[in-house]
């Protein structure tokens, strides 16, 4: 599954553009960037948060229906026209992230964190 930029949409209720992909043959993602999360939860606090349209807006800015909307730190993803197995990866795509492969570039346990280690087994 590939996604591809197609170009930059605006919708009234955000200030900033977000930017239109395609996802294989026919699905559509528009995603919205915010400086952190919090701005961005305060840009769609107003909104329907399934639709992410103003609350109360029949019939809304979207070309067609949102099928989902996916939330993750300063990221807004809208999935128009996908199947049930393309919006979960997406989801998990944007969500999870994508897993690491070179282990130098794993973090190191944070002074918070609490790492426990199982006792050394005594050699027989």
């Amino acid at each position: 599954m590939v996604a591809k930029v197609l170009d930059s949409v605006r919708v009234p209720f955000f200030k900033t553009p977000g930017t239109r992909y395609r996802i294989g043959k026919e699905a559509r993602m528009v995603v919205f960037y915010g400086a952190d999360s919090a701005a961005l939860h305060s840009a769609t606090a107003g909104l329907d948060p399934f639709r992410l349209t103003p609350r109360g807006d029949t019939i809304g800015a979207w070309p067609s229906a949102p099928r989902e909307v996916i939330r993750s730190a300063n990221l807004i993803a809208v999935l128009f026209d996908v199947n049930a197995t393309q919006a979960e990866r997406v989801r998990l795509a944007i969500t999870a992230g994508a897993p690491l492969t070179n282990p130098s570039l794993m973090l190191a346990p944070s002074d918070t964190q609490t790492v426990r280690k199982l006792p050394a087994v005594p050699a027989r």
